[in-house]
């Protein structure tokens, strides 16, 4: 688990639940309330959910501060196993306690997931002179990794990377790395719950113009139209350089959303999601009066 999911998860323990939006996927809910689409599993065991689909204004349980605690354990275990050598001491007993540690987190039985990682570490600091010991603080939306003994803390996100040796303290922020996720975008136009009209082209299509307030920071923005009378088609990808996107549609209803894209490839969550209708203009026909008889 990187540590901007950790500082996520942090920020993320004051909100209680969170509201389906039409269209939307569990995979999505989990990216944009927790900040990682992996963690549907964990939204699907929290509310006791037996299947993927979601009526839009549905409400969601998330999950409380003793998720960010089980991360940090998570964390300091895998580390630990890393950083051990092959045959030393207890480290059979310490990576099967690591994995029950992450089927328990994915079950969202964060306390126990907690408790087996914290066994799996222990077996593994006490294997010798050079065991890696360091502890991880999540509060007020940073992290702050200290690094107490053994060989140096590797602290990385998406391959970048910064070690703590022992004795010192790394605290982190959405600003500690290169290619720190940019902010979420603000939707212009179409408001929502818009009725579009457009001139159909020679395809049967027409355009819709879709635009958002520029993000500092932003190379590009990633745009997703979700059709909501086609539960079988699949999102609309596009990826532009400036805050506005036209695009082709045919009649139908939409939900979209944009995303924006660092230069170093950091990509903030998903915008709020909009919905809007795509009609077509009737088509004008025109008689003129002729002279043949």
């Amino acid at each position: 688990m990187t540590w901007l999911a950790l500082v996520r998860a942090a920020v993320l323990t004051a909100s209680a639940a969170v509201v389906v939006q039409p269209g939307e996927t569990l995979e999505q809910i989990a990216q944009r309330s927790l900040g990682d689409a992996r963690a549907a599993a964990e939204l699907k065991a929290l509310n006791g959910l037996t299947g993927d689909t979601l009526p839009a204004g549905a409400t969601l349980q998330l999950p409380g501060p003793e998720r960010a605690r089980a991360q940090s354990a998570l964390m300091a275990a895998r580390n630990a196993l890393n950083q051990s050598e092959l045959q030393a001491e207890g480290r059979a007993e310490a990576a099967a306690s690591l994995g029950r540690a992450e089927q328990l987190f994915e079950s969202a039985k964060y306390e126990e997931s907690a408790a087996a990682a914290d066994a799996a570490w222990r077996l593994l600091s006490g294997s010798g002179a050079q065991s890696t010991r360091f502890a991880v603080q999540v509060s007020d939306g940073q992290t702050k990794v200290t690094s107490r003994s053994g060989r140096p803390v590797r602290v990385e996100r998406e391959g970048l990377s910064r070690a703590v040796h022992p004795g010192q303290a790394l605290t982190i922020t959405e600003q500690s790395f290169p290619g720190a996720a940019p902010a979420v975008p603000e939707l212009v136009s179409p408001p929502d719950l818009a009725r579009l009209t457009a001139r159909p082209n020679q395809k049967g299509t027409g355009a819709a113009a879709l635009s958002w307030q520029p993000v500092v920071g932003a190379a590009r923005y990633l745009v997703e139209i979700v059709p909501l009378e086609s539960p079988s088609a699949k999102p609309i990808a596009l990826s532009v350089d400036k805050p506005a996107a036209r695009v082709s549609l045919p009649v139908g209803k939409y939900v979209w959303s944009v995303r924006a894209v660092a230069e170093q490839g950091g990509k903030s969550n998903s915008s709020s999601r909009r919905s809007f209708e795509l009609l077509m203009e009737p088509l004008k026909l025109e008689v003129k009066e002729t002279r043949w008889k």
